[in-house]
């Protein structure tokens, strides 16, 4: 069981990520933006995998990512992007920020898959 964060701005898509990776017994916590999820880590500490939200408003996905792997004990973060765009910019970032990079919509057993794969590294 992992320590996951999840970081997404739409209610209904947040839900159903957590509870796909609750099916998989999970410790999930989430946060409808940037603001929340930093709260979020500072209460409950580092999670061991966090997946971002590329499109918020505030603070994008990427933008918090970038945030976190500035400040040495959060670099060693391991993450997941997704997104509904299909822009290689976001490709781009996501490599650039060694995170991983998912499609919505995504089914479950994508989900499921990227996050162990996620976690194995």
């Amino acid at each position: 069981m992992a320590k996951i964060l999840v970081v997404e701005d739409d209610p209904d898509n947040r839900l159903l990520v957590e509870f796909s990776l609750r099916r998989l017994d999970h410790d999930v916590y989430s946060a409808g933006s940037a603001k929340e999820a930093l709260a979020l880590i500072g209460l409950h500490g580092l999670p061991d995998l966090a997946l971002f939200d590329i499109v918020m408003d505030g603070t994008d996905g990427i933008g918090l990512l970038s945030a976190l792997r500035r400040v040495p004990t959060t670099t060693p973060l391991r993450a997941i992007l997704f997104t509904a765009r299909q822009l290689a910019a976001d490709e781009r970032s996501a490599a650039e920020l060694d995170a991983g990079l998912l499609l919505k919509p995504m089914t479950s057993a994508e989900l499921c898959r990227a996050v162990d794969a996620a976690l194995a590294a």
